[in-house]
Parts: C-alpha cells; structure tokens; sequence
C-alpha cells in the first residue's frame, strides 16, 4: 500500500534546509506530485536534488559575498601576528597568565575571541560600506542576525580547528612556528595545510555574516525596480 504522507525526514529537510531565496512553490508541487501517485524513494530524490540545485545556485547568487570573504579571511594570519606582537612589546599578556586559574585561561579565551570577532566585523563594515555606496541598501541589512550567524560560524569552525590541532598534536607545523621570525608579506602568501586551518574561522564567519546582510544580485535588482 502507497503512504499518503511522504517521508518525513525528506519532508523536513525540504522545508528547513533550502536557501532563503528558493523557490516557496517548490514543497507544494513535491507534495501534489507525491498524492498524484509519485513513491517515496522519488519524493526523496527530488528532495535532494532539489536542496542541491537551490544551493548551487545561492552560492552562485552570493558569490560577491564569498569572494569578499575569501579575500578578507587571506589576510587573518596577518591580524594574528600583528596582534601577537603587540601583546609581547606592551607586556599586556604577562599579568593575564598570572592571574590565577581559570581566570588565566577565561580571560585568555575571551581575548582571543573579541580580537578575531573584531577582524570579522572590520571586514563586514567594510564590505557594507562598499555596497552601501554603490546600492544603497543598507535599510534591508538584517545586521543582528548577521552578528549571531558569523559569531556562531566562527565558534564552529574553531571548534574543528581544535580538534584537528588535537589530533596532528605536537607534530603539527604550527608548533614550530617563531612568530619572532615571521613577516606580513610571508604569513599573508602561506597556504601551507596549517594556515590555511587557521583561515577558516575568519572565512565561515564572515561568510555567514554577509550572506545574512547583503542582498544578493536578484534581489538587489528586485529592490532597484
């Protein structure tokens, strides 16, 4: 006997997984197709073809977004060195390790945070900026969303990162590294396997945080109408 209800984990992705910009139509055509006599394994198919076409084409639609990002996140391995050099010639990171346990280690965490938080959000202001001057849209920036989204793409992305430090351990290149001996131009054109680790976070965050700012090209055209 055929299922009068299609099936629900197909069902769910479908109405929680798509792109913003999909097309809303797309769950009832399924559905209509699915009571016309359609099975389960093609209502499951159409599924994820479906989820992989919209996001393909989000991506694309996006792709300012996410160049921008890219080009942004390149330039992290430079805020970090800048940042490092400057906590050790101001002596600012020697009274925060001695502060006792685990207040070293919290205030530690929520610097480390707020400085790669405040290169995501330069980066973020200066894209917005840029469009803003171009489009004139800043009324349709959903900025508070956009905050939460790159803060939680940023604690994910770490949170792999860590893992993955974990499990390479001290042999990991990045324990080698002196950052005495590093320069702006060399870490900025470094891609070996552990900056480009250390890129990540800055690239999911801020890629995150665009996407729910900046309209994308349809719907700029949309608004210029």
């Amino acid at each position: 006997m055929t299922s009068t209800a299609p099936p629900r984990l197909a069902t769910w992705m479908l109405l929680h997984l798509m792109p913003g910009d999909h097309d809303e139509a797309l769950p009832g055509d399924l559905l209509e197709s699915f009571h016309a006599g359609r099975s389960s394994a093609w209502y499951c198919r159409q599924v994820l073809a479906a989820l992989a076409a919209q996001w393909i084409r989000s991506f694309f639609r996006h792709r300012a977004v996410l160049v921008f990002a890219a080009a942004w996140a390149t330039l992290s391995p430079a805020w970090r060195l800048l940042v490092t050099r400057l906590y050790h010639t101001g002596n600012l990171i020697g009274p925060v390790w001695r502060l006792p346990w685990p207040w070293s280690t919290v205030c530690i965490f929520g610097l480390t945070t707020a400085e790669d938080v405040l290169f995501i959000w330069t980066g973020v202001l200066i894209c917005l900026l840029v469009l803003l001057g171009m489009f004139g849209t800043v009324k349709h920036w959903r900025v508070g969303r956009a905050l939460t989204l790159s803060v939680a793409g940023y604690a994910i992305a770490t949170v792999c990162d860590f893992a993955i430090a974990l499990i390479h351990g001290p042999s990991s290149p990045s324990h080698a590294v002196d950052w005495r001996t590093l320069t702006f131009p060399g870490v900025m054109t470094n891609f070996d396997l552990w900056t480009i680790l250390m890129r990540l976070p800055y690239l999911i965050g801020i890629a995150l945080a665009l996407w729910a700012t900046v309209p994308n090209e349809e719907r700029r055209r949309k608004l210029a109408e």
